[in-house]
C-alpha cells in the first residue's frame, strides 16, 4: 500500500448574516402565536433557561429575514468556509485528493449529498 502525508494545510469558517442577539431569535424566526397559553409560558421560561446554559450571545440564520425562506443552502456555507481554508493553506482547490464533510445539516434527504455538492 503507497502512503500519503496527510495534513490540515488550512481552517475555514464562514456565518451566513448578520449576527441576531438571543432575544431577537424571534424577529426572525417568526414567534409562536398560535399556541396554547400552557406551551407559551414554558417557553418562555426554558428560553431564559436556554440563553444561560448555552451562553451564545449571537446567532446566525441562512434566512431572508422578511420572507423567513432559506437564502443558502448547507453545500453553499461549506464553500465559502472552504475558500478560507484554501486561501490560508495556500493551495488550489484541485490540489485536494479528499474532501470530508460533517455537519449537523444537510441540503437534502435525497441525493446527491452535501459532501459531493461540495465537491462540484
Amino acid at each position: 500500500m503507497n502512503s500519503r502525508e496527510v495534513r490540515v494545510a488550512g481552517v475555514g469558517s464562514y456565518l451566513p448574516g448578520e449576527p441576531v442577539k438571543f432575544s431577537d431569535i424571534d424577529s426572525v424566526l417568526g414567534e409562536l402565536k398560535e399556541i396554547p397559553d400552557d406551551l407559551k409560558k414554558w417557553s418562555k421560561r426554558t428560553s431564559k433557561i436556554m440563553h444561560g446554559l448555552l451562553g451564545v450571545e449571537n446567532y446566525y440564520y441562512a434566512l431572508d429575514r422578511e420572507s423567513r425562506l432559506p437564502n443558502d443552502t448547507a453545500s453553499g456555507l461549506a464553500h465559502k468556509a472552504s475558500l478560507r481554508a484554501l486561501e490560508m493553506a495556500g493551495i488550489q482547490a484541485s490540489d485536494i485528493d479528499l474532501v470530508i464533510y460533517g455537519a449537523s445539516s444537510m441540503d437534502s434527504f435525497v441525493c446527491p449529498p452535501t459532501s459531493a455538492n461540495l465537491q462540484e
